[in-house]
């Protein structure tokens, strides 16, 4: 799915995760900050990286799909 302001890599569909479980923390790269999703699993509750998401005011596409 496309986001207006952020570049988005999905790692785990959200389908695969318990519903409501998802939390957003940041994270740095290089001084450049971008967001970590995380969601629990539905079998074992343990937290996972489901996505990444890098602002497009920071990153250029290609920065983002390199990192």
């Amino acid at each position: 799915m496309p986001y207006l302001n952020e570049h988005a890599c999905r790692l785990i569909e959200p389908g695969e995760l318990l519903e409501n479980s998802f939390r957003r923390e940041t994270r740095k790269h290089e001084g450049k900050e971008y967001s970590v999703i995380y969601g629990k699993r539905k079998d074992n509750e343990s937290w996972l990286e489901q996505a990444y998401r890098y602002d497009k005011e920071i990153w250029t596409e290609s920065e983002a799909r390199k990192h």
